[in-house]
């Protein structure tokens, strides 16, 4: 292991800091794969309910504009196989793919509640549909809650939003708004959304937890991949004490190892340590190097 001088202080731009701030893979490609994943999700998902769609408007709400509908359904169906293509693309900028998969969902989200306008208004069950777009982020995008919040909270108020900017401009909406019937229905199905989105910031934080913590070895934090051979893979790294650091990792790591192989690697150590010549490079007292 190297261990260069130290730096005043950690980059806080690049690839590099989507992993920590947001994602919490290695390196730039990982961060993309992760993108990809979920927008191939939604590629596959959002069609899906066209089909609903189709029910809602012939048999549930025989007036609703199903055309209007489909277009809906094609246009957020385009935003996805962009963002899908932009991140299949080695030089793709990480920072903004993960801007665009936002907007995705956001986008999602918002267009199930132009939907509803059309399928009972704040009566309407398509709110649900906001659940789900919440939930399938928790499960494909691991994300601090403090990045994570927002986001959610976007979500989250979509639907009111949009409702109440559609009682301003039509009188039936606006009466839906005073009628008890109606928001004890509104509220009974909202809670379910708020519900989602609360539970997806928990869930999304717990994996980032725990994958944050698999990025670390001894008192280093993991960053990208330098290289990578047939006895492991070589990554920069960095230091609680605020210096670079790269790390050669064995295929078969310390923490994959039986305790007998590491207390083998230390025996095998400590005479090595001691010889103190110009042309032998000290060995630290840590066994993950």
């Amino acid at each position: 292991m190297s261990t260069p001088a130290p730096v005043a202080d950690r980059p806080s731009s690049g690839t590099l800091r989507v992993a920590s701030e947001a994602l919490v893979s290695l390196d730039a490609a990982a961060d993309r794969k992760v993108i990809g994943r979920a927008i191939w999700i939604g590629l596959w998902t959002w069609p899906s309910f066209a089909a609903l769609d189709a029910y809602m408007c012939f048999v549930a709400y025989p007036g609703a504009p199903f055309r209007l509908f489909l277009v809906y359904r094609v246009l957020i169906e385009l935003l996805f196989l962009g963002v899908y293509r932009a991140s299949l693309r080695e030089t793709a900028d990480v920072t903004r793919l993960f801007r665009w998969l936002v907007v995705s969902f956001g986008a999602a989200a918002f267009t199930i509640a132009l939907m509803a306008i059309h399928l009972g208004g704040i009566r309407s069950s398509y709110m649900h549909g906001i659940s789900i777009v919440a939930l399938v982020w928790a499960a494909l995008i691991p994300t601090h809650w403090r990045r994570g919040l927002p986001i959610f909270i976007h979500v989250g108020i979509v639907f009111p939003l949009v409702m109440g900017i559609g009682a301003l401009v039509s009188p039936a909406a606006r009466s839906a708004w005073i009628a008890i019937d109606a928001l004890i229905v509104f509220v009974s199905n909202y809670v379910f959304v708020l519900s989602s989105s609360i539970l997806s910031i928990i869930l999304s934080h717990l994996v980032w937890s725990a994958q944050q913590q698999a990025r670390k070895v001894g008192s280093y934090e993991l960053e990208e991949r330098l290289g990578q051979g047939g006895m492991g893979e070589g990554r920069s790294s960095w230091f609680v004490q605020k210096h670079w650091a790269a790390i050669r990792r064995h295929a078969g790591s310390p923490s994959r190892d039986s305790s007998a192989k590491r207390r083998r690697r230390r025996r095998c150590a400590r005479p090595t340590r001691s010889i103190s010549t110009t042309s032998a490079s000290p060995i630290p007292a840590s066994s993950t190097t």
